[in-house]
């Protein structure tokens, strides 16, 4: 009995699986096949997935609408949209992507290649253009931008020769009569008069460049509306608008070039009342005045972006940061933090007695001293911020002078150089346009002889006094020296409303931090003075622009190479840099990739031959990478890497048995 109801149920229950395996096959319009062979697989051998069924009718409640526009999308589909859609079935995301984005992601990878290989067949010699191919239309683009300028200045020379033969025979009276007029020893005619007899008659022809100031135009030539093909107004900041305005009626064309973050034009109204280095009583120093800002309220403007003075890139950077808001791009230092610093911060115990620091000037000559015997082919500037500061150092100058024949020697033999290389003693107010070598710092300010800090800052704390340090604190080509009888924090400036103060103590911090290689507190000042600031010393941190320089990084990484990324302290950064090997402090390789920093310029003269000069002229090596080669043939890439770095290792060995 038991047998048959044994036969029963078996019966019974095959004939339910029989009905669910046909139902199964139902199921064939809406899922995979596999997905039903696997159900009736486990529906034949007694697995009845109820669970699993159960959770499908869920799903399918809940994304029914969903599902109806999926199938809808389906059939409107074209066939090749679906046999992408069912080759995009057959990939699995990885952890980091989500399933749609992954399949965005090879959708877009496959239509980059494909793009890649119609542009090739195209144009087949972009096939060709191989990295050393590369490197040799670079040199030769280089070299031919060399060759151009020398034949421009032929071509100027040659058309400027014509132009005197033209002038000599059309007006040959008036050039007789001129050279008679120049080579008189008496009766001399002024030079207003000169110039106003022959101006119209061939003077400017024969001498088409002429260089003056702005009240010298006025002085000597005539009120001629459009006299000069062009008129270039240099450091215009300084211009007063009444000065620049009849110069720029003698022009068809104008430039005006300055920089607005630098000196106001000159009031010589204010200096003849002025006499205390420490008035801070204010005057008016309406922007406006300035032809450089008049001139921008109406004109569109272009940014000169690079720095060339300073070979270092800490002399530049923190006025790039407070006053350029990081838009001045600087090369990179070869040497992270070179030893000495190329900013020294020299504390003295001086006094502020009678608004100067006898102390501070004595230490600032003896350094000079030390330059001179120590460093004979540098130029010096001494900088003060005020006028009796500035006397006290050129006194005691002097005073050495008397008393020691060594520098005396030495002082004597650099003022037989010319003038812009001979050392200066000058204050914040008359030192734009100046250059020098290194450049020494006498702080001055102290605490008084009642042991208190003297907090007025003169013109420092006038309105645009800001732009005296700047100018300043800008005019090193390798070395800044800061002598202070004071730290940062005794500075009190909370009380002031004006700028200038403010960044002097912030300069100051900056200058101790640079001389203490102190990167931290570098980057601190930095955001200190630029609050909106997303660029900042590297140490540790890894920072890339694509994952393709990720790639090149760790590769390099895996070859033993310890690499820098992103380095600099500007906007402009070189992608990566190899540290020496058997140099830590040093860079040996610069590479650059084909990356963002790259196309950040679309000039190829600028892009391809003058960055990767102006970098090299400041001790770079450079190897550039170019992804079309990368993702064809990487292992290549790293191989020529490393054989460049091998070379530069053996230029170092042969260099330095040179040396020895």
């Amino acid at each position: 009995m038991k047998i048959k109801k044994s036969l029963v149920i078996m019966q019974q229950l095959g004939k339910v699986t029989k009905a669910m395996a046909d139902e199964v096959e139902k199921l064939e319009k809406f899922l995979n096949q596999s997905k039903v062979n696997s159900l009736k697989t486990r529906i034949s051998e007694g697995d009845i997935p109820l669970n699993e069924l159960d959770k499908m009718v869920e799903y399918i409640h809940r994304d029914f609408e969903e599902l109806q526009q999926m199938d809808i999308f389906w059939n409107n589909c074209s066939e090749v949209e679906k046999k992408v859609i069912l080759l995009l079935q057959q990939k699995t995301a990885n952890n980091e992507l989500t399933l749609s984005d992954y399949w965005v992601d090879l959708l877009k990878n496959s239509a980059y290649i494909h793009w890649i290989d119609q542009t090739e067949k195209r144009n087949p010699q972009v096939q060709k253009i191989s990295t050393n191919e590369f490197s040799r239309i670079r040199e030769s683009f280089a070299a031919l931008i060399e060759e151009k300028r020398k034949v421009g200045t032929q071509f100027l020379i040659h058309n400027l020769t014509k132009k005197v033969e033209t002038v000599q025979n059309q007006h040959s009276r008036n050039i007789r009569e001129l050279k008679h007029q120049v080579g008189k020893k008496k009766q001399v005619w002024p030079l207003r008069r000169l110039v106003n007899q022959f101006a119209g008659n061939g003077l400017v022809d024969i001498l088409p460049v002429w260089l003056a100031s702005p009240e010298i135009v006025s002085s000597i030539f005539p009120l001629q509306e459009g006299l000069f093909d062009l008129v270039i107004f240099d450091e215009a900041s300084q211009c007063t608008v009444e000065s620049g305005i009849p110069a720029v009626y003698r022009a068809k064309q104008v430039i005006i070039a300055g920089d607005e973050k630098q000196l106001p034009p000159y009031n010589l109204f204010q200096s003849s009342f002025v006499n205390d280095d420490d008035d801070e009583e204010e005057y008016d120093t309406d922007e406006s005045t300035s032809l450089l800002n008049l001139a921008k309220r109406r004109f569109s403007e272009k940014l000169l972006q690079w720095h060339y003075r300073s070979k270092y890139e800490e002399l530049i950077n923190y006025s790039n940061h407070a006053f350029y808001n990081g838009h001045v791009q600087i090369a990179p230092n070869v040497v992270p933090f070179k030893n000495p610093p190329a900013i020294k911060w020299k504390k003295v115990n001086g006094r502020w007695i009678n608004q100067s620091n006898e102390v501070e000037a004595i230490e600032v000559v003896a350094i000079l001293k030390d330059i001179l015997i120590n460093q004979p082919g540098k130029t010096v500037g001494i900088i003060t911020f005020n006028s009796k500061q500035q006397t006290k150092i050129q006194d005691q100058i002097d005073k050495l002078l008397g008393e020691d024949e060594v520098f005396s020697a030495v002082y004597n033999q650099m003022l037989t150089r010319d003038l812009d290389e001979r050392v200066f003693v000058k204050n914040i107010e008359n030192v734009q346009g100046d250059e020098r070598d290194i450049i020494l710092f006498s702080i001055a300010y102290a605490k008084n002889e009642e042991g208190k800090v003297y907090n007025r800052f003169g013109m420092l704390n006038q309105k645009g006094g800001e732009n005296r340090l700047n100018v300043a604190v800008t005019r090193a080509k390798e070395g800044i020296t800061v002598v202070s009888s004071i730290e940062p924090e005794e500075l009190n400036v909370a009380n002031t409303s004006q700028m200038g103060p403010k960044l002097l103590k912030a300069y100051l911090k900056y200058v101790r931090a640079v001389s203490n290689s102190q990167v931290d507190q570098i980057n601190a000042v930095v955001q200190e003075v630029n609050e909106n600031v997303n660029t900042h010393v590297q140490v540790k941190e890894l920072h890339f622009d694509s994952p393709f320089e990720e790639q090149v990084y760790h590769q390099l990484r895996n070859l033993g190479y310890e690499v820098t990324t992103q380095v600099g302290m500007s906007g402009y950064r070189i992608d990566m840099a190899i540290v020496h090997p058997h140099d830590s402090s040093r860079y040996i390789l610069g590479i650059e990739c084909d990356g963002a920093m790259y196309h950040s310029t679309t000039n190829a003269k600028e892009r391809d031959v003058y960055r990767q000069r102006f970098l090299e002229s400041r001790g770079w090596t450079i190897e550039r990478i170019w992804s079309r080669n990368w993702w064809r043939n990487s292992s290549a890439e790293i191989e020529r890497i490393d054989q460049k770095v091998k070379e530069l290792l053996k230029r170092d060995v042969v260099r330095e048995r040179v040396v020895k």
